[in-house]
């Protein structure tokens, strides 16, 4: 239990948790768009992310613990949690953008670091909104809940970035 407690106090969880219920609650004020979802997911995602990885890389390698299933944990967590937090605005495009947006920060973390694991779900988010692209796999965020292409997108990208991250942990910087 000592060991749980340690790394979820050095990867911040708890300060990010208080920041997702707060962006879930912003949302709840400002409406349920599609759009508006994906940026608050978008938010809730870069804010886990920079607990992806503890202070030391090195360190967070090292001893007795098995790094890849408590990574994996990690990264079910926190789509799960941005499925809680946010569910209430729609659950398949909750689920759709917390899985793959998940993964894309998952990604970041492996080749970026845990300090620009952000920048992936962020850089896609604003792609999706302001960018004039009608591609479905593009656009995956924003489609509409039947959209096949959308869903398979988000699916691909959240498994890829949970292998990626499970395996390798996050990027030595």
């Amino acid at each position: 239990m000592r060991v749980l407690t340690l790394y979820l106090r050095s990867h911040a969880v708890p300060q990010m948790v208080v920041g997702v219920v707060l962006v879930s609650l912003g949302l709840l004020l400002l409406g349920t768009e599609l759009w508006l979802i994906a940026m608050a997911v978008g938010v809730g995602v870069s804010m886990a992310s920079t607990g992806l990885g503890g202070q030391d890389v090195d360190l967070d390698r090292t001893g007795a613990v098995p790094w890849p299933l408590w990574r994996a944990i990690h990264i079910v967590a926190i789509s799960a949690l941005m499925v809680v937090a946010f569910s209430w605005s729609g659950l398949e495009v909750t689920i759709r953008a917390a899985v793959g947006l998940t993964g894309l920060a998952a990604i970041g973390t492996v080749f970026l670091g845990r300090q620009l694991a952000w920048l992936p779900p962020v850089v896609w988010v604003l792609i999706t909104v302001w960018l004039p692209v009608t591609n479905d796999v593009v656009q995956w965020l924003i489609r509409p809940p039947e959209t096949t292409a959308s869903t398979v997108t988000a699916v691909v990208l959240g498994l890829v970035g949970l292998v990626c991250y499970t395996f390798r942990g996050p990027a030595r910087v």
